[in-house]
């Protein structure tokens, strides 16, 4: 049985309680103790000098040889391993920290770096106007369309489309600007030009006139880091979100309704060139879709606020009051008019037709004050509306006023109870 096959691991006291329990000079098997006791030296420390004894030793089992064949193998391709590593020249310690720290993803929703959003007008002249980039003096750049993905660095040769390109840093003429250009020998028309105290100074004219817009990702000079993430978006293109992930959040709809995003979301967040806050509309067909005003409250939450309600009947109300408000001084006037007429040294003839009229015109109002109390009381007895809350499902999240820009559509899911994990996008 040991000729034919390696033993079950860890079945090694068995086989020496069987020796020991046959322990008769002819019966014992000598050779299968050796092996053995062979097999396990393979997995202790002494392992390298079993495995050069084993692989010559034609005696023993096929199956202990290749065994130990393969245990050498290991053994020989890790001191191969360590002498070139021995042999090698000094490495530079900052080589080795970019082995080990993670690169940095500027399409995850989880990403930390600021990203800047700036609507393009035609013919508009950016010179100066792009401000509080943080930019360093080495660093890399990446550019392509306002949706061109930018994967992790790989040190591929070539992006695929649909991807940010690398563009090359050109010589500087001055310390004060930091130039790339879409290869190392560049026209000064074909540069994308910044300031070293972080503002744009200029694009090309082809980039600023492309119906795509263009999309600009900085890293540090090892790549690891990004530090921005620029967008230019042509203003005819607001209909398009500018993110093309679809966004996981959660809503909490037990108090305040509150619309949760990745953490730091919203503090990422710069420029736009717009006015006003975030809006949630809820996709689906046109006769469907409800608009919600959204109130931030942290750089990861908003709060829901509810449609704004019909206010028909509140200004109904708003304006029977003021009828009976003015029908109630008519009636006043009414009366002093009586008084005065009954005071006056008018012809008797005159003040009769005078009371008659003053009496009418007093009883008509008040009997549209009691019609309008009536109608007052009638609608205050209306049953006032249902608790608001928020449906899971898919919704828009607009930016800015007024050409409510698409930021992202996002997914809606129900909050977790806090005991439990939170929803994480992919």
């Amino acid at each position: 049985m040991l000729r034919r096959a390696e033993p079950e691991r860890g079945s090694l006291s068995n086989w020496k309680l069987l020796f020991e329990a046959l322990n008769q000079p002819d019966a014992t098997p000598g050779p299968e103790i050796r092996w053995l006791q062979l097999w396990a030296e393979l997995d202790g420390d002494n392992a390298n000098a079993a495995t050069s004894k084993a692989v010559t030793d034609k005696s023993l089992p096929e199956w202990l040889r290749t065994k130990a064949e393969i245990l050498k193998q290991k053994h020989d391709k890790e001191q191969e391993g360590k002498m070139a590593d021995k042999n090698k020249p000094d490495s530079d310690p900052k080589d080795a920290q970019k082995k080990t720290a993670a690169i940095e993803d500027a399409d995850s929703m989880a990403a930390k770096n600021g990203i800047y959003i700036h609507l393009l007008q035609p013919l508009e002249d950016l010179a100066g106007q792009l401000t509080g980039l943080p930019v360093e003096a080495d660093m890399q750049l990446y550019v392509g369309g306002a949706w061109d993905a930018h994967p992790l660095p790989s040190g591929r040769a070539e992006e695929k489309n649909g991807e940010l390109k690398k563009w090359s840093a050109t010589s500087l003429d001055s310390k004060k600007e930091i130039k790339f250009g879409p290869r190392l020998i560049a026209q000064l028309t074909e540069m994308i030009q910044f300031s070293d105290d972080g503002k744009l100074i200029s694009i090309p004219e082809e980039s600023r006139q492309s119906p795509d817009g263009i999309r600009m990702v900085a890293r540090s000079k090892d790549g690891i880091r990004v530090l921005f993430d620029l967008r230019l978006i042509p203003i005819n293109k607001v209909s398009k979100p500018i993110f093309t992930q679809v966004i996981e959040s959660s809503v909490d709809n037990t108090a305040a309704i509150t619309l949760r995003l990745p953490e730091g979301f919203l503090k990422r967040l710069h420029g736009a060139g717009q006015t006003g806050g975030c809006s949630l509309r809820h996709d689906g067909a046109a006769a469907y879709q409800k608009v919600y005003e959204l109130r931030a409250t942290g750089d990861s939450t908003f709060t829901v606020l509810p449609p704004q309600a019909k206010t028909t009947s509140g200004d109904n109300r708003a304006q029977i009051k003021q009828q009976i408000s003015e029908l109630e001084a008519g009636i006043r006037k009414d009366e002093a008019d009586l008084a005065k007429n009954e005071g006056s040294n008018a012809p008797a003839r005159i003040k009769a037709e005078n009371k008659a009229n003053y009496e009418k015109a007093k009883s008509d109002k008040a009997i549209k004050i009691q019609a309008l109390q009536a109608q007052l009381q009638s609608m205050e007895g209306a049953p006032t509306p249902m608790h608001f809350k928020l449906d899971p499902g898919g919704y828009t999240l607009l930016l800015g006023q007024p050409n409510m820009i698409e930021l992202c559509k996002l997914n809606v899911v129900p909050a977790v109870p806090s005991s439990q994990s939170k929803p994480s996008n992919p």
